[in-house]
């Protein structure tokens, strides 16, 4: 977890559960501070927050990707609006 001057990121517990839960708020600066956006999403069982934090290289991107369009253009209901390889080189 991480926070920053307008950003404040925490792992909270349920107290009645094993639940655990990751948040995030950000606040607008001014006199009196305003909290500008809340979430709260919790965590499924076994996870950790170190978990939540891998990163995915380039050619895995790639791969997941490309694997994923294969399967929409192969099953989508109308192949005239399929994904092109053109749509998907910003990815």
């Amino acid at each position: 977890m991480k926070s920053e001057p307008l950003r404040l990121e925490f792992l909270v517990k349920e107290r009645v559960s094993e639940t655990r839960a990751i948040g995030k708020f950000d606040v607008k600066p001014g006199d009196p501070a305003m909290v500008a956006s809340f979430g709260l999403r919790a965590l499924p069982p076994g996870t950790s927050v170190a978990d939540l934090n891998s990163k995915i290289d380039a050619a895995t991107r790639a791969r997941v990707f490309d694997g994923a369009i294969a399967n929409l253009n192969e099953s989508y209901v109308f192949p005239a609006f399929s994904v092109s390889e053109s749509a998907t080189s910003n990815l």
